[in-house]
Order: structure tokens, then C-alpha cells, then sequence
């Protein structure tokens, strides 16, 4: 058939010849088997007594031919069509005309992908209703195909940075940071040539940071972080790094390699605060360091040394035990078929599980890997083209179940091995080549994974390595000398709808050789990624956008020759109804054609549009109609009908939609001073003076204030006194003067605060330096420091015991007032702080004067005492948001709160954001001395997953109960 392209006036004689036009049925060979067997559909029309209407929208055309058909999984444009746009031709007798000229082509060209790779025939033009599975594969595929006359072709898919599908089981389970999932152990990456990534920005919607490090390795290496996400330490398998990027202590001279595939591999030994680093070599098998982080102020010690195991290849890896507290190590003898499996615990490193299944390891190169779900498990055999599969049992430690893939083509062989998030696709690299490859694990047989395989990825000229699952849900692929990884974006999907994009992540300082190698840090598989990604936390004076990377898989290379362009629409959960809202809370600006091949385009949300709650993604594209009428009359088309046809949650999507949840930060109580209302006098009111002259050996003076616990300042000749060193006072009045030379004629003064002011009372607060002062950068000092040197500033600092209600706070030091704005002065960021413009040392004694925020705080004289506090912002309650606040007072040595003496629960009330409660100290006795906080647990009830909880406390304060009287009965 040839390709000419023929002219035609929409002149029709005799309409009802068109009526019964007839178009065979047509098998079109494709260059697979088997044959796909089309079945064309006819161009309709709806004919009244002088016109005749064409369809423009052919997706209601029935069959010509009737035939049993499979179910469709396939893409089809045009769904649930409520109207149908037509062209008309008029018709006079006989006769009729259209308004334009009709090109008509005799052939035109299809294209699809089978394996990553584009194939084109010559047929009608069409839009396939596809049969069978997604995407395309080498056999069995798409064994029917029905057409019509619009241009086949898939849409390009879509995956979007920051967010997620809605987990559909427990085990793809969606949590919040403070849940005991929410692990960050594997959030700080070193590798390669002083390469690494900090994925910490994903926890508050960025994207990861390229970052630095000590390492210099071709292969394996290994990292671990605190639950939180910060740093620990790091190492090659010959030295271990400590957080600083120094060489810890006794740290260098393990016996890893930097030729070996997985060399390293940090794990906690459950319970305490020690890590095995086991290492792997030819020379040296599998041995074990471990590291003792209690040492060295923090840094960490390496306390004992390469501890052989096993003569092993370079193959460890690790998971959680079933119990969820301890962990699975897992390595291969050399030249048996013997897997050593052992169980790590708080009592340390058990005895071997052996499984001896599988193939024979002659050669020790190619990774080792746990799936994130701990069932399965794959093993590399480089340098023989095999990759074994296993089930394992992770309660009991053994494999069962071999699957081998041989006889697939590599050019060198397998090496890195990955699962996807779902543990349903593996994906394997082809060693210092080119390839990316897929298998699916639904099928249970080496024949049938081979058989549907799929190359996602093939870089030109590279040396591939490790294939790596990072906390952002992506596969990072290794790159030899290369400044940058590939990665696999959408790691779920089946075949090119994965999303492998090159060269995706660049590293830091590419220009001065920082590079990949072959190695990725190596890791627990359950830590890999954290459940509560997706999960945004924002504060309520949020004002910037957020900003989303939309990226494209463009699977049949139809954008430029087709001129698609895509917009993005943003819809919100309706908690009450339990549905998505139909009607979108944001749509993107049009993403023309030219942002589709560049492969990904940055959507940026304002903040204004996303309120607390949960979200999805829908797409849609916009094109020309190509059939023979439209395409000349320059008819487009949208997919925007069918955006709203999903079926879960109302309009969701699981296969297209993308998903995330935001959530408002729990806000910081402030502690009041008032439990009705909070104090906001501006100055301090009431304040007295009171000044006596001395008599030589006299100690105890009157004067006769009624409230001895409103004492401020006592000084003594202009020397401000101590309270409880240099002073004391009673209830009558009298202070009591101590441990120092009293004199004829010298001024004793007293500042205090009346009585008749309500709701007031002078603190002072005194604190005597009597460890090394701390320093750091701006804000890392400790709840614990008060006084710290700040090295960003230059400055000594000193921290209030509570925030003061008002500016006017006093100052002194070792007995001499300072000047204030001048010797010392508040900050403007931080209410607490006081910058001394001035030198402190070991001994000085600080005092400073205020009327603090709170009323609780220094002595006190009842066993009930009542707390209050109130919150900015007015809370909401509803179906999804709740929340507690927990009143905590423990002993004054207590720092950490980590024994409660006494506590209180209050629940959120909707719409009211004063809060209090009454706590009896039940056992305290006259002298005792706590401190207290409020803690605030905010709480979100997601569609799916565990409750999102997000937890704040308030200012600590400490306070003194003076005496027993309200035990009396």
C-alpha cells in the first residue's frame, strides 16, 4: 500500500451509500508474536432528512464486527463521553458539501515500546483499547487490539516528587515522624569519591542535598543516623568516619576492601547504644567491628575489632527480624551453596541459620539484597549471568523457594540488585555496562521473568554499579567517575512507566572531582525509605509555595510529533463524606509541549491553597484530533472528562493519582500567668524600693514587707546580694543577712513588688557557673545550657529559667548591676536569651530580675497548684484532627523528663485555646523542687495508615514547694 496523500471535497452523492459502507476486518503483523488480531472500527454518523452528522469523538462507534473480547486494562482516550462534538454537511437532493477540504491518508505509521524499545508499523489510524498487561513486554502482549481512525499511542505517564500512592495494605503502611516507624537511620549518605546526600530536607517537603564526606572508595560502603536523621558515623570497611568527618577512634584498620561489592554494613545491636560494622573481603571473609557511641563525648569509640565470622564472598546484607525489634544478617560461604544467616540482638551476634539452596559461589562479585518487606531475597553471581531468588522466612531465619534467571543476556553480568518499595519488581544492573533491567515478581517462574523482563534504562558510554532504595522512595543507580546518579523515580510500575530518568541526581563539587563510583551505602532493607514521607508538617505563617517536580515518562515519543500539553489539578479529601471534593482547589498553568521533553517541569502550589488535610494529583492532556475530518478542521481534543473517573475514595485513582498529605504543625503552649486571661502589662508595676542603713554585727533586718516571696534585689553597699548564700527571708518581713561582714552606716536595699498589684511577682533568677561553658553556632545549645559562648556571634549568652512577661528585666553579675543595653541586652529571636557584652568564667555568679510569664515558678505554697496556658490559634476538632496536651512535672534533676512524678491530660476543645488543670502533689514535701512542662499531641487520622501525630512542649520551668501547709486537714 502506498503512502500518497490524496485530496477530498466532503461532496457525498447519494447519502445512503456512506450508511452502508462497509470496512473489512484487517490483521495487522507486528514484530512480535504472536500476531495481534485488530479489529477496525467503522467511522459513524447520525443522518436526518437533509443532513448528516460525522463524529469527531469516535469512542461510542459499536463494533462492525461482534466478537468476544478480553477485559481491557489498556488505555482508552475517551471515557464516559456525555456529549458528542460533530462536523455537518448539508445536503441538497442528493448532493451535499462539507466546508473544507478532507486529507486523507492511505497509511500511516504506529508506534509502541516493547522492552524499553520503539517499534513502528504501518497501519490505520487509530486509538487502541489495549488487552492484557501494562506496559509492553517481548511475548504474549496485547493479543488484541480494536481500532478506529485516531492515532494510537499512550499518553505520557506521570510521577511526582514529594508525593506517594495511598498505601492499599498494612504493609505499605503511612505514618507520621513520631511513630515508632518513622525510622531516619538511612538518611545521610557518604560514598564514591567524598560524595554523599543529605535526605533530612524530605521531612519537611524538600528535596535531597548534595553533601561531602571523607570517603575515597570504589565499592561498598555503609552510614547509619539516629532515628531522627542525624549523622553517626560512616565507613569503607577500612576506617570508620565519625559525624565530623574525622576518623573515629580506633577506627581505621578493618579488614573491608575498597574492590569489595559490599564491604560494609553498619547495624545497631538492639537496646543500647553499640553498632557492628561487619566487612567483607576476598582476603579476609566476613568479620565484625563494633562501636560504642557513648564514647568519646558522643563521637563514638571502636571497641573491638575485625572478629572473624566466615570465609565469605562480598555479599551482607540486612533486615528486621519479625519481632521488629532485632535483625537478620545475611551473607554466602565461598564455593558452597551455603547461606549463613544470623540473628543479631541486644545479647549480641547468635549462632549461623544455614540454608544450603541455590546456585554454587565460585566468584564473590554482585550484591545481596533484603526486600523492603522481608520476604524475599536475591542474590548477584556476577561473573555467571545468575540472579537467584528467595523466599525468606523472617521469623525463623531460613530461604525456600529458589527462583534462577540465567540465560538473559548481559554484557558483563549482573551486579547491583534492588527491590521496588513494594517488594514486587526487582532490578538488576548490568556491571560497568549500560543496562537497567526489570523483573517482575508476580510471576512464579524463571521462565515467565525472563520471558517479560524489560530494559528500563540504557545510558550510553556508562559503567553502571550499586542500585540503591533511598528515604525519598527512589532507586539511585551508581555511576563510574560520573558526577552524578541515575535514578529510578517510580519504582512500583511495571516496565518504562518506572521512570528511569539519567543523570538524575549531581552530586556536590562535581567540577573538583567528587564523583560516583561503583558502591551505594548498604543498609537495613526496612530502613530504606520511612513511612511518613509524603507527609508534610507547615507552620501556620507558612507563606511561600510548595514545589512539586512533575516527571514524565514519555512512552510512545508522541509529544513533539503530536503537540500534547498537560495541566495538573489538586483535589482535597472531604473527611465527613469520606470522598475526594470533585471540584479542584488548585489547576496548573498549561505545560506546553517543550516543558513534556525535558522530562520533568516544577509545579509550585501556593501556600494559600493547601490547607491542613489530604490531597491527590490528577492529569490530563490536551491535543489535535488526528482522524480524517478533525485533524483538517483543526479539532483538538482533552482528557479532562475523564479525570473524575477514578474508583476509590470517589474519584482516586491508585494507577495515576498521586497523593500527600499536610498537616499543621502543633503549636508551642505558651504557659500563662492567669488561668482565665494572659497578663500583658506592658512594664512591670508596683515596684518598691526599701532602703535601711546597717549596724556592725547586726544580721537580721525588718522591713515589714507583707509578701517576702515578691523579694527581688537585695544589695548590700550597692553590691547586689545571693538569695540563700549571702541572704534569706521570712515570712515577717525580715531578711536575714549571712556569710558576710556587716558594717556601721552601709545601705541595705531592697526592691520588691506590692501586694495590691494582682497576679504579679518579681523572679530572680541566679545562676552560678560552675562547669566549662559550652559553645557552638547560633541555636545549638541545649535546653540544659545556661550560659553558653556563641562562636557565630562572638558572644557569652545567658538563658532565663522562663520567658519574662514583659521587656524590663535586671541584670547582674558576681554582685555588680550591668548597664542594660550597654553590658548586656535582650535578643530578638529568642525571648530567653540575654547577650552579655562581656566575658564569663568558671564561678561567676549571674542574676537577673523579671516579672516571668507564668505565675507558677519559684516557691510556692499549696500541694494543688493549677497550670495554665493557652495556644495562638484556636484548635480544630473534627473527624480527622484532634489532639491532648499533657501537663509533665518531674524532679528538678530531671532534665529529660524521663520520669514522670506527676501529670495531667487535658483534650482538645474546639474553638477554645485557654487551657488548665490542677494537679495535687500527692507525697511532695516542704523543699522539694520540680520542674514542668506542657507537651502538645496534636493527632491526624489519615485515609490510610497510622494516626500522624505531631508533638511540641512549652518552656520548662521549675518551681519550689515551700511549705507543707496545704496538707493540712
Amino acid at each position: 500500500m502506498s503512502s500518497a496523500v490524496r485530496r477530498y471535497s466532503g461532496e457525498f452523492d447519494d447519502p445512503i451509500s456512506v450508511k452502508v459502507n462497509v470496512v473489512t476486518e484487517k490483521e495487522v503483523p507486528l514484530s512480535v508474536e504472536p500476531q495481534i488480531v485488530t479489529n477496525y472500527k467503522r467511522g459513524e454518523y447520525v443522518e436526518t432528512w437533509n443532513k448528516t452528522f460525522f463524529m469527531t469523538d469516535l469512542s461510542n462507534v459499536q463494533d462492525v464486527f461482534n466478537k468476544l473480547e478480553p477485559e481491557s486494562y489498556g488505555l482508552t482516550l475517551f471515557n464516559n463521553v456525555t456529549s458528542i462534538d460533530t462536523i455537518e454537511i448539508n445536503f441538497t437532493g442528493n448532493t451535499g458539501k462539507s466546508i473544507a477540504d478532507i486529507e486523507v491518508k492511505s497509511e500511516n505509521t504506529i508506534s509502541y515500546i516493547d522492552r524499553g524499545e520503539i517499534i513502528t508499523f504501518a497501519g490505520v489510524r487509530e486509538e487502541s483499547e489495549q488487552f492484557g498487561w501494562v506496559p509492553r513486554s517481548n511475548t504474549e502482549l496485547f493479543p488484541y487490539n480494536t481500532k478506529s481512525d485516531i492515532d494510537v499511542f499512550d499518553y505520557p505517564s506521570y510521577c511526582i516528587d514529594g508525593t506517594r500512592k495511598i498505601p492499599a495494605s498494612s504493609a505499605d503502611t503511612l505514618c507520621g515522624e513520631e511513630s515508632d516507624k518513622a525510622n531516619k537511620s538511612f538518611y545521610n549518605w557518604y560514598f564514591g569519591k567524598n560524595a554523599g546526600i543529605d535526605f533530612n530536607p524530605i521531612k519537611t517537603g524538600g528535596t535531597a542535598q548534595a553533601i561531602t564526606g571523607s570517603i575515597d572508595t570504589m565499592e561498598g560502603v555503609s552510614s547509619i543516623s539516629d532515628k531522627e536523621g542525624n549523622l553517626l558515623f560512616y565507613s569503607d570497611g577500612r576506617t570508620v568516619y565519625t559525624s565530623g568527618n574525622t576518623e573515629m577512634q580506633n577506627g581505621t584498620g578493618l579488614f573491608g576492601s575498597s574492590s569489595s561489592t559490599q564491604t560494609c554494613l553498619i547495624l545497631p545491636r538492639p537496646s543500647t547504644n553499640k553498632y557492628y560494622v561487619f566487612t567483607t573481603s576476598i582476603e579476609n571473609g566476613l568479620r565484625f567491628s563494633e562501636v560504642d557511641m557513648g564514647l568519646q563525648n558522643g563521637e563514638g569509640q571502636v571497641i573491638s575489632k575485625n572478629n572473624s565470622l566466615l570465609l565469605a564472598t562480598e555479599k551482607v546484607a540486612a533486615t528486621k527480624h519479625s519481632n521488629g525489634t532485632d535483625y537478620w544478617v545475611a551473607s554466602h560461604s565461598t564455593g558452597t551453596t551455603s547461606y549463613s544467616i544470623r540473628k543479631v540482638s541486644e545479647t549480641g551476634i547468635g549462632s549461623q541459620v544455614i540454608s544450603n539452596i541455590g546456585s554454587t559461589h565460585n566468584t564473590a562479585i554482585g550484591y545481596l539484597k533484603f526486600s523492603p518487606n522481608s520476604q524475599k531475597l536475591a542474590c548477584a553471581i556476577y561473573d555467571e549471568d545468575i540472579i537467584d531468588i528467595f523466599d525468606f522466612d523472617a521469623s525463623g531465619g531460613t530461604l525456600s523457594n529458589l527462583i534462577t534467571i540465567t540465560g538473559f543476556t548481559y554484557i558483563n553480568g549482573p551486579y547491583g540488585l534492588e527491590f521496588s518499595t513494594d517488594s514486587s519488581k526487582l532490578y538488576a544492573t548490568d556491571g560497568a555496562s549500560t543496562g537497567v533491567y526489570q523483573f517482575d515478581l508476580s510471576y512464579s517462574s524463571a521462565t515467565d521473568m525472563t520471558n517479560h523482563a524489560i530494559q528500563v534504562g540504557d545510558v550510553s558510554g556508562a559503567s553502571l554499579g550499586a542500585a540503591q532504595l533511598a528515604p525519598d522512595g527512589k532507586i539511585y543507580v551508581a555511576d563510574l567517575d560520573e558526577p552524578y546518579l541515575h535514578a529510578i523515580c517510580d519504582s512500583d510500575s511495571l516496565g518504562v512507566k518506572c521512570s528511569f530518568k539519567e543523570n538524575f541526581f549531581v552530586l556536590s563539587g562535581a567540577s573538583s572531582g567528587i564523583t560516583s563510583e561503583w558502591g551505594l551505602p548498604n543498609g537495613v532493607s526496612n530502613n530504606y525509605f520511612s513511612p511518613d514521607r509524603a507527609v508534610y508538617y507547615t507552620n501556620f505563617d507558612r507563606t511561600d509555595t510548595f514545589k512539586f517536580d512533575v516527571l514524565f515518562d514519555n512512552l510512545s515519543d508522541v509529544i513533539g510529533d503530536k503537540g500534547i500539553d498537560s495541566e495538573f489539578s489538586i483535589y482535597k479529601y472531604d473527611n465527613t463524606n469520606k470522598t475526594f471534593n470533585v471540584t479542584p482547589i488548585y489547576t496548573s498553568e498549561l505545560v506546553q509541549s517543550t516543558g513534556l521533553t525535558n522530562d520533568m517541569y516544577m509545579l509550585e502550589v501556593p501556600f494559600s491553597a493547601v490547607t491542613e488535610g489530604e490531597y491527590i494529583f490528577k492529569s490530563f492532556y490536551n491535543r489535535g484530533i488526528n482522524t480524517l475530518i478533525s485533524k483538517q478542521l483543526g479539532f483538538t481534543t482533552t482528557t479532562k472528562k475523564d479525570v473524575l473517573t477514578g474508583n476509590t475514595f470517589g474519584i482516586y485513582d491508585p494507577n495515576n493519582d498521586w497523593y500527600f498529605i499536610n498537616m499543621n504543625r502543633a503549636e508551642v503552649p505558651e504557659l500563662n500567668n492567669s488561668a482565665s486571661n494572659p497578663v500583658s502589662t506592658a512594664t512591670i508595676n508596683g515596684f518598691n524600693v526599701k532602703s535601711i542603713y546597717t549596724t556592725s554585727g547586726i544580721t537580721t533586718y525588718n522591713f515589714n514587707i507583707a509578701n517576702a516571696e515578691a523579694l527581688g534585689i537585695v544589695s548590700y553597699n550597692g553590691s547586689v546580694l545571693s538569695k540563700n548564700r549571702e541572704y534569706s527571708a521570712n515570712t515577717a518581713g525580715e531578711i536575714i543577712l549571712t556569710n558576710i561582714e556587716i558594717l556601721d552606716n552601709q545601705l541595705l536595699t531592697v526592691v520588691y513588688v506590692s501586694t495590691d498589684v494582682p497576679g504579679t511577682s518579681v523572679f530572680t533568677d541566679e545562676y552560678v557557673i560552675n562547669a566549662a561553658i559550652k559553645s557552638g553556632a547560633t541555636n545549638t545549645q541545649l535546653e540544659t545550657d545556661r550560659v553558653f559562648y556563641n562562636t557565630d556571634q562572638n558572644k557569652y549568652e545567658f538563658y532565663l529559667s522562663s520567658e519574662p512577661l514583659t521587656e524590663a528585666i535586671t541584670m547582674s553579675l558576681n554582685g555588680g548591676l550591668l548597664a542594660n543595653d550597654v553590658e548586656y541586652y535582650r535578643s530578638a529571636t529568642n525571648p530567653k536569651r540575654v547577650i552579655i557584652d562581656g566575658e564569663l568564667r568558671l564561678g561567676d555568679i549571674l542574676q537577673s530580675l523579671y516579672l516571668p510569664k507564668t505565675g507558677l515558678l519559684g516557691s510556692i505554697s499549696t500541694t494543688t497548684p493549677l497550670f495554665s496556658w493557652n495556644l495562638a490559634s484556636l484548635p480544630l476538632v473534627d473527624n480527622s484532627s484532634s489532639g491532648m496536651f499533657t501537663l509533665e512535672v518531674a524532679d528538678y534533676d530531671d532534665t529529660t523528663f524521663s520520669t514522670l512524678l506527676y501529670s495531667s491530660d487535658v483534650e482538645y476543645i474546639d474553638g477554645v485555646n485557654t487551657y488548665l488543670t490542677q494537679v495535687n502533689l500527692t507525697g511532695a514535701t516542704a523543699g522539694d523542687e520540680f520542674r514542668y512542662r506542657v507537651k502538645n499531641e496534636k493527632r491526624y487520622i489519615p485515609i490510610s495508615g497510622e494516626t500522624i501525630t505531631d508533638i511540641v512542649y512549652s518552656d520548662v520551668n521549675t518551681f519550689l514547694l515551700a511549705s507543707n501547709a496545704g496538707k493540712s486537714y
